[in-house]
């Protein structure tokens, strides 16, 4: 995965991930902290029920602002 850049700002770019990852169906949200520009939940796999986790980043860059993510597999899933 790669990270993804918008020209937006980190706080609005935050508010806008925040809000996909409400939406995102099957996601259950864990955290989010609008200082860090961090956001978790996690997910079950439809095939074995395992969890997988999800954190999104989102940090200030040259542009504007970055989003960064990053899924955890459990184990059952690799």
């Amino acid at each position: 995965m790669v990270p993804l850049s918008t020209t937006a700002s980190v706080r609005k770019a935050y508010r806008e991930a925040l809000q996909i990852a409400k939406s995102m169906p099957g996601w259950t949200l864990v955290a989010s902290d609008a200082e860090a520009g961090r956001i978790e939940a996690s997910a079950q796999s439809r095939w074995f029920g395992f969890t997988d986790d999800i954190v999104i980043r989102i940090v200030a860059d040259e542009v504007g602002s970055r989003y960064r993510y990053a899924f955890h597999q459990s184990a059952g899933d690799k």
